[in-house]
């Protein structure tokens, strides 16, 4: 019928999620499943990074003196590798979201904006995702006098 086409037009059959918005998409949908991941979406890893100000040291730990900065920000709210992995190893080692140890939590809203507020000393700390970090040094846009790794996380998978 007419109705079923219209309605049949409305749905999502396949879609390209991100590991936080897969997750979330198949709560939605019950019986939705994730059936394809790239080879590169497998292993990624977030990093804690810090301008050079604050003193921190890159180590093979989050550093103690991460969660006394005056600033952090996040990426996306929606971003797995910029939010969502960052926030499970900042709760992990501390105890406690960001939100309750660091002064300014902010969302950037993409990883090469979290690398620029960090690098310029808008926020202290910041957490973006490897691939993003690893292009903009490569391409020479990143300051290592000004900006480094203090830690990276274990990896994670990322899109399907």
């Amino acid at each position: 019928s007419s109705a079923a086409s219209e309605g049949d037009k409305r749905q999502v059959q396949r879609g390209w999620f991100g590991g936080l918005s897969g997750v979330q998409a198949r709560h939605l949908v019950p019986g939705s499943q994730a059936i394809a991941q790239g080879q590169e979406d497998t292993a990624f890893k977030s990093y804690f990074i810090a301008n050079t100000r604050t003193g921190l040291e890159p180590g093979d730990s989050l550093p103690d003196a991460f969660a006394e900065q005056p600033s952090f920000t996040f990426g996306s709210k929606g971003s797995t590798s910029g939010r969502l992995m960052p926030e499970y190893y900042f709760r992990e080692r501390f105890g406690a979201p960001p939100q309750d140890l660091v002064d300014k939590v902010g969302f950037s809203g993409d990883h090469s904006r979290t690398l620029s507020l960090v690098q310029s000393g808008a926020y202290a700390t910041g957490a973006p995702t490897h691939p993003v970090w690893d292009q903009a040094l490569a391409a020479g846009e990143l300051e290592p006098a000004k900006v480094q790794v203090t830690w990276e996380t274990p990896t994670h998978p990322a899109s399907h």
